[in-house]
């Protein structure tokens, strides 16, 4: 940073999530840690951008990786452990998630064009829908993930 500074130029880019504009439910972890990327990264903008320094955010919808072979699921019990581990397994072979290459190829437009912000895939509609419906979406999105409050 005191180098990009010191230069008037340089770009940081932030990948954050959907996670990080639309409230997931039953991932309140995830959520508040995506909403903490976002706020940082439209802050640094702010502050930055007057001083030459791009600053970027990155959002895709979930992105289809192996996550869960390196997660640890914890709960009350075995059951509430395995019924997370499937949650999120079950999310992770869903059609609408991006590929990493579609991630890849956001940030480098965002690089190449200097943009804000990069709403992947199917980021902008999700977004969208959130905003237009928001008691809607909330309710498709518990049944998403199927998770009850009686398994926490």
């Amino acid at each position: 940073m005191p180098h990009s500074l010191e230069r008037h130029t340089g770009t940081i880019i932030n990948v954050s999530s959907i996670g990080g504009i639309v409230p997931i439910p039953y991932q309140i972890p995830y959520t508040t840690s995506k909403y903490a990327i976002t706020g940082l990264t439209k802050s640094l903008h702010a502050e930055l951008s007057p001083k030459g320094i791009q600053v970027c955010g990155i959002y895709p919808n979930f992105i289809s990786t192996r996550l869960t072979e390196r997660a640890i699921f914890r709960g009350k019990n075995e059951e509430t452990a395995s019924a997370r581990y499937q949650l999120v397994d079950k999310a992770l072979n869903s059609p609408v998630l991006e590929n990493p290459e579609d991630v890849a190829q956001a940030i480098w437009k965002a690089l190449k064009h200097q943009r804000s912000d990069v709403l992947v895939g199917t980021t902008k509609l999700s977004k969208t829908a959130y905003q237009l419906f928001p008691g809607l979406m909330k309710s498709i999105l518990r049944r998403v993930f199927e998770m009850r409050e009686r398994h926490f």
